[in-house]
């Protein structure tokens, strides 16, 4: 999983919300349960739609129809990935790319 990840993080450190965000799914499954219950399921994998911008870096997808969450690199002039707009992709709609928050925390209060 690991080597995937930064496949997909490229040169960005990997912010510890993500971290824990796969450490739940990796809990949940061990108890029989998922995040796909609620559409919300960790990438920890290369996962890109045609659609998807190429300044964004993917952390989520609700499982269906091809939409994900991810990080706005602004074409790296974001920094902190945890400081990075959240959009979602979403292929079916038009637009198909809508921006949800400021940054990770804003997304997902902790």
């Amino acid at each position: 999983m690991v080597n995937e990840l930064i496949e997909v993080y490229g040169t960005y450190s990997i912010p510890e919300e993500v971290y824990r965000l796969i450490q739940l799914e990796m809990n949940l499954q061990k108890e029989g349960l998922s995040l796909d219950t609620i559409g919300f399921i960790p990438i920890t994998d290369y996962y890109y739609y045609s659609i998807t911008p190429p300044d964004l870096i993917p952390f989520a997808s609700t499982g269906g129809n091809g939409i994900h969450f991810g990080f706005l690199t602004d074409f790296h002039d974001v920094r902190v990935l945890k400081d990075a707009p959240i959009v979602c992709v979403s292929p079916t709609n038009d637009p198909p790319v809508r921006y949800i928050a400021r940054n990770f925390e804003e997304f997902i209060p902790h």
